[in-house]
């Protein structure tokens, strides 16, 4: 069984075959199935007749209605009710069948897609329907809409009408459903735009349309490197991305809010891709800006970056920080960033005591230059103020000039030697200030080493500096100057040359062929290494050339070779030193 209906005092069951089957009461025939009856497709049972449809679509009817009187048309669905019947024709409309006088169908009712009988009658009129085969659409693509009408359209068509509640899509103002057919698709399209997504209506122009979303395309801008110094080697470049690939060419206008920024007037993401890189070129600025980069298209910004463009900054670096008096300062001058051309830097110090130039050019491709300081000194003490000043910007930097008290004297041991280390005192009227006071040493004979300067530390009234004597062969008289920029003490002393004052032999009798030692000693210790000339009056004691006394020494040991003789010799071992000498006498025995 495939369907089933009930009257009000019978029933009827459409076999899957096609057969009807009646039971219940029979009073006006109802359960009387015309003979010859055709397969049913369909059947309804009414208050006390029964219903059929035919496989043609033809209606049948039995008991208290019979059709036969009434120029029947195949339909398409029927329906009993107490006293009457309806049909539904394929073109919409509604055919209603009675033994007695029934309500008729309202004149021009068409477009019907179901009935129903009762006492009374319904129809439900079809509407027409517009669908979309997407829900969601991207900005700028297109897609395919569909018309659905609720009966086949007549002879010549049906024209339906279409309108879309935004101009972003856009859709034929109408379309027409062909001669029999119940729908006809159209082509829908939509505009790119930026923004916000816009959800859009689309109606036909009675029944029911169908709504879409469609997605606004996205732009960003990103960049390499949001911060630099403007004309600087950096190189930087912005990048304009979309949400989704571009499904035609679109081009953008970019501009910049500072003209120390440039870019180009337009650029083009071409269809199937999504961003596009843009190099940016950048000048100096005189001080720290911020510059906007806008992206436009259609006369609409889509995307903005901040990009903060800095102004080349000079740095001074001291080395050393706080330098010594008489020496040499090293001033560097180093910039933010590495500069594309160029840059000259103005340079001024707070005080004569510290020379520098009045300007000080950084070559392009560099980032930092330098220059030397000669430091004096001054009689007060001071801190002096260097600066270095560029695009209005002044970095700083002090330099400590030391305060020096005035030179008293200069003294010396009264005894000195050559190549030794004579030590000189320095002294002030008062005591060295904090920091300490810086004395010049000078030597009136380069020979005789002095420092450049001595540091008599804070507080104290004095400090001790060696001089460092070559080995001279002859007094010599030497005048040493200390000072400083105030004051000077000099004085004079002499150097004596070394002498031999004692030689020694570990015997004085020796067996030819055996060996001995002798030590010489000289008159102080030497501050290097010094050599002392041998002599033998005989080879059959033999002596080295010379013996050397090493440094913070006076004393030198030397080995004596003695060789086999026929009888005793005696044999004068002699030492000298420039004009100085002494000799021991040792016996060979055979």
């Amino acid at each position: 069984v495939k369907a089933i209906s009930a009257g009000v005092s019978h029933c009827m069951a459409l076999r899957t075959n096609g057969s009807v089957v009646c039971w219940g009461s029979n009073a006006s025939g109802q359960l009387n199935i015309p003979a010859g009856m055709g397969g049913a497709t369909a059947i309804s049972a009414g208050h006390d007749f029964s219903m059929a449809m035919q496989s043609g679509g033809l209606p049948v009817a039995w008991g208290s209605l019979s059709l036969a009187e009434f120029g029947l048309s195949p339909v398409v669905a029927i329906d009993g009710g107490f006293w009457h019947a309806l049909g539904l024709n394929p073109n919409g409309t509604v055919t209603s069948w009675s033994e007695i006088s029934a309500p008729q169908p309202p004149a021009g009712l068409s477009g019907v897609t179901a009935i129903a009988a009762g006492t009374c009658s319904y129809a439900l009129r079809g509407q027409t329907i517009v669908e979309l085969d997407r829900d969601e659409l991207y900005a700028g693509e297109s897609a395919v809409g569909k018309v659905f009408i609720p009966t086949p359209a007549p002879a010549g068509g049906k024209t339906v009408a279409l309108s879309s509640s935004n101009v972003g899509l856009t859709v034929p103002t109408s379309v027409t459903v062909p001669a029999g057919a119940r729908s006809v698709t159209f082509p829908i399209s939509t505009t790119l735009f930026f923004g916000n997504d816009r959800t859009i209506n689309l109606q036909p122009g009675t029944g029911l349309g169908d709504t879409v979303k469609v997605l606004a395309q996205k732009a960003t801008l990103t960049a390499n490197t949001t911060k630099f110094v403007g004309g600087s080697t950096t190189k930087p470049s912005v990048t304009l991305s979309l949400k989704w690939p571009a499904l035609a060419d679109i081009t953008f206008n970019l501009s910049s809010t500072n003209p120390a920024l440039t870019l180009p007037a337009s650029v083009t993401i071409p269809a199937n891709e999504s961003s596009v890189k843009v190099n940016l070129g950048h000048l100096t600025v005189p001080a720290d800006a911020i510059a906007t980069i806008s992206a436009k298209t259609g006369g609409l910004t889509v995307a903005n970056l901040g990009i903060a463009l800095g102004a080349f900054k000079p740095v001074l670096r001291l080395t050393p920080v706080d330098p010594d008096p008489d020496t040499v300062m090293s001033v560097r001058v180093l910039l933010n960033a590495v500069n594309r051309e160029d840059v000259v830097i103005a340079l001024a110090s707070a005080h004569p005591s510290i020379a520098v130039p009045a300007t000080l050019t950084i070559p392009a491709g560099a980032r930092e230059a330098s220059f030397d300081v000669p430091i004096g000194i001054d009689a007060a003490g001071r801190k002096v103020l260097l600066t270095a000043t560029l695009n209005g910007y002044v970095a700083k930097a002090t330099v400590k000039v030391h305060a020096y008290p005035l030179v008293k004297s200069l003294t010396f041991p009264a005894t000195n030697y050559g190549r030794t280390r004579i030590y000189g005192t320095v002294r002030l009227v008062s005591a060295a200030p904090a920091g300490g006071a810086w004395v010049r040493i000078v030597s009136s004979d380069p020979t005789f080493t002095v420092p450049a300067n001595v540091k008599v530390l804070e507080g104290q009234y004095a400090a001790t500096f060696q001089v460092v004597a070559p080995d001279i062969a002859v007094d010599t008289t030497v005048g040493v100057t200390a000072s400083n920029d105030a004051s000077s003490a000099s004085t004079e002393f002499v150097a004596k040359p070394l002498s031999i004052v004692n030689l020694t032999l570990s015997a004085a009798t020796v067996t030819g062929g055996t060996s001995l030692t002798g030590t010489v000693t000289l008159s102080t210790d030497v501050a290097a290494g010094t050599s002392v000339q041998l002599e033998s009056s005989d080879p059959s004691a033999k002596v080295p050339v010379a013996v050397t006394i090493l440094a913070n020494g006076r004393t030198g040991t030397f080995t004596i070779t003695t060789k086999a003789v026929p009888a005793a010799k005696f044999v004068r071992i002699t030492a000298r030193k420039h004009a100085s000498s002494l000799y021991k006498t040792v016996k060979v025995s055979p």
